[in-house]
C-alpha cells in the first residue's frame, strides 16, 4: 500500500529454515471505527451514545503529525462479516465512512 490508509494483508511463509513456527494462532478480532476527532468530548458523547449499542465501545487516542487525534471503536466481532454489518448499521445511523480494524 502507498499513502495514508489500512489495507487487508496476507503473508506467505515461503521457507521457514530452521525456525519453528506455532501451532497456536490467536484468534483475529474486528473492530469498526465509528470516528476520529480532534475534540475529546465529541468523541466521549459519541462512545457514550453506542456504549448502550455494542458490548465494547472505546476511544483510542493517537498522536499523528496532524495533532491528536480521539478514534471512536466499537467491537469486538469475531468475524469480517459482522464487522461489515455493524459498519453498514453505523454508516446509516451515523453517517461516516467507518472503518474496519483488525487485531490479534
Amino acid at each position: 500500500m502507498i499513502g495514508e490508509g489500512t489495507a487487508d494483508v496476507a503473508l506467505t511463509i515461503v521457507s521457514p529454515g530452521n525456525a519453528s513456527i506455532p501451532s497456536i494462532r490467536a484468534p483475529t478480532r474486528f473492530w469498526v471505527q465509528a470516528g476520529a476527532f480532534t475534540n475529546l468530548m465529541e468523541a466521549m458523547t459519541l462512545r457514550e451514545r453506542l456504549g448502550s449499542q455494542y458490548d465494547q465501545a472505546r476511544v483510542k487516542t493517537v498522536n499523528l503529525p496532524s495533532g491528536e487525534w480521539h478514534r471512536v471503536q466499537v467491537g469486538i466481532f469475531h468475524s469480517k462479516k459482522t464487522a461489515q454489518t455493524a459498519a453498514r448499521a453505523l454508516q446509516n445511523d451515523f453517517g461516516g465512512n467507518p472503518l474496519i480494524l483488525i487485531s490479534n
